[in-house]
């Protein structure tokens, strides 16, 4: 049985921010209606016999008269004012302007309530900074969100922008059970918990903003929506959006489709994409790009997508084989750079933070090898990095993608190259590994730890500037030969290579161990529960457990001494210690 859900928006005043056309797109978008209704705060909050009388009663009526008339013509629907709008009661009763949608029965009213009020509510805390300052304030003891069930069957809801922090967690609760919101379960008051919680406790729709380090960066839920925007600033008409097969029918993907086709930017879709994205890969999205006239790429999806997408805009306007831009000395120099797309990346896994790369990893079928190839165009002009497009993500690829942003941090963070910047970097992204992996992995829901592990995929991706090493030297040739996935092998590899690493990097995991909250924060320690977490995320023990045989030892030692990464590593490579890394991770012997 449906039933009616009306979100009163009266006292939040959102248009003032966000202009009416603007607030009824987001209302449309979740299947609501808007309209004009009379109604006292009585009938809202019975239980408190009503609220009293905001100060400044006489000039707020006049501007909120003046509100109503305006929506009375832009819903083209009449409304009467009547002379008590300020009763002498302080009962506040006028008329409303109200969204009303239909719910099924039980939590999911409760979750529509949610769903379209924090849609309002973030669309304007990204416009207005008075706004977010105003939202976040604890000067009213009042919920941000009440509801309650009257008899006739309807659920009604108020939105207040005087919300208390202690609300915070209950809108957390919201996203998975909406009935933790209620003025019946409010949450306890952050002040009288200790300092490190307060610290680190965030409302994951609080975490928004806009960066410009390394590019420009349009960080929250919900910032999808400005991917229209994104192009147009960036001149782009014809986007080719690509993306991977797996995500190619889903909803996210034909939903940023509509976006750019209301918005008159009619997107081409490529999605003929392998996990290990190939050269003909590349050379079939290079097809389909000149084919359609596309003037820019939107790069969608996990780290295949992403440098699938960087590499046919680097490549949209070269002469050369891609094979001659590989990273090795100067070869960049030798690109057009007027012959590069540009690009807007859309993540949608926290692994490999290609969003923030200036490089795109491709199979070379002539002989079977992975190359980096590089270019400072590569790195895309805007990333839309939207959190609620990581929800739902698989367990076993959440564990995967996470574990190489570690490995990301890690490596950049014990790499001998001097960059502060880097390894600054590294070491709060691998904080943020520790602490949120695991609860993304266990819940898909979980829009706070999805939030925080996009964060450290492209925090991740930005520490290798300072340098990788064998964990990607080995997996880059692992990949490339038996296609295993490509955070996953480096997962594999992580404990045998700082194994063999250990007496270049023992201070530095000291170090680390000790910023990301080890009870012993040694080398042993940080070994100790690395391997812990592999475990609890089901990530495999040896090699052999991902299709991987010895059959090849020799071949790979080879490749993983010449690849690029290998420069990187604290001690230095060669085909001897190569292979005894090999040979331990296929025993799953931890130690030399």
């Amino acid at each position: 049985m449906a039933k009616t859900v009306d979100y009163y928006l009266s006292l939040v005043s959102p248009w003032t921010y966000l202009g009416s056309k603007r607030l009824k797109q987001i209302v449309d978008a979740k299947g609501a209606t808007l309209r004009v209704k009379p109604v006292s705060l009585a009938m809202i909050f019975p239980e408190s016999g009503g609220l009293p009388l905001p100060k400044r009663a006489p000039q707020r009526q006049a501007y909120r008269l003046v509100e109503l008339e305006r929506w009375s013509k832009f819903l083209n629907e009449p409304i009467a004012i009547h002379p008590a709008y300020f009763p002498a009661d302080e009962r506040l009763a006028a008329y409303c302007v109200i969204a009303t949608a239909d719910a099924s029965e039980g939590g999911e009213a409760s979750e529509a309530c949610y769903q379209l009020s924090h849609a309002i509510l973030r669309a304007v805390c990204a416009t207005k900074r008075s706004a977010r300052r105003r939202w976040r304030s604890a000067c009213s003891d009042r919920p941000l969100m009440s509801w309650r069930e009257r008899s006739s069957g309807v659920r009604t809801a108020w939105i207040s922008w005087s919300a208390r922090s202690d609300t915070q967690d209950a809108l957390r609760g919201g996203a998975s059970g909406a009935k933790k919101c209620g003025p019946e379960n409010t949450s306890p008051d952050p002040a009288r918990l200790p300092r490190s919680r307060r610290a680190m406790s965030f409302d994951p729709q609080s975490l928004t903003a806009n960066w410009s380090y390394p590019t420009q960066i349009r960080f929250g839920v919900g910032r999808i929506a400005e991917l229209p925007r994104a192009l147009a600033s960036l001149g782009v008409k014809r986007p080719l959006l690509v993306t991977d097969p797996g995500l190619a029918d889903l909803p996210m993907v034909r939903d940023a489709l509509a976006l750019c086709e209301d918005d008159g930017c009619s997107a081409v879709l490529f999605a003929h994409i392998k996990p290990n994205p190939t050269g003909t890969n590349l050379e079939d999205g290079l097809a389909v790009y000149r084919e359609n006239g596309c003037d820019g790429v939107i790069a969608f999806g996990g780290g295949s997508g992403i440098d699938a997408a960087k590499a046919i805009a680097f490549m949209s306007g070269q002469t050369r084989s891609v094979w001659e831009f590989e990273d090795r000395g100067s070869n960049w120099k030798a690109a057009d750079p007027e012959g590069i797309a540009p690009i807007v990346a859309v993540p949608t896994t926290a692994g490999t933070g290609s969003e923030v790369g200036r490089a795109s990893v491709l199979v070379d079928e002539s002989d079977h090898t992975k190359k980096i190839i590089f270019h400072p165009k590569m790195l895309p002009s805007i990333v839309i990095s939207d959190p609620a497009l990581t929800l739902g993500l698989p367990p076993k690829l959440t564990a995967a993608t996470g574990m190489d942003a570690l490995a990301h941090c890690l490596e950049g963070y014990c790499s001998p190259f001097f960059h502060p910047l880097s390894e600054g970097i590294a070491v709060e992204g691998t904080r943020l590994v520790k602490e949120f992996l695991p609860r993304a992995t266990a819940d898909g829901q979980d829009l706070e730890a999805r939030a925080h592990m996009l964060i450290a995929a492209s925090m991740g991706a930005t520490a290798f500037q300072k340098g990788l090493g064998a964990v990607h030297a080995l997996s880059h040739p692992v990949g490339a030969l038996y296609d295993t996935h490509h955070g996953l092998t480096n997962a594999v590899f992580m404990p045998y290579v700082l194994a063999f690493n250990r007496k270049a990097i023992d201070p530095n995991l000291e170090r680390l161990g000790a910023f990301i909250g080890l009870d012993q924060p040694t080398f042993g320690g940080f070994m100790d529960w690395m391997l812990s977490l592999r475990e609890q995320l089901g990530i495999p023990h040896r090699l052999g457990d991902i299709g991987v045989d010895d059959a090849r030892l020799d071949e790979i030692a080879a490749m993983a001494v010449v690849d690029p990464s290998a420069g990187g590593n604290p001690i230095p490579l060669d085909e001897q210690n190569c292979r005894e890394m090999l040979e331990a991770s296929l025993e799953g012997r931890v130690g030399f």
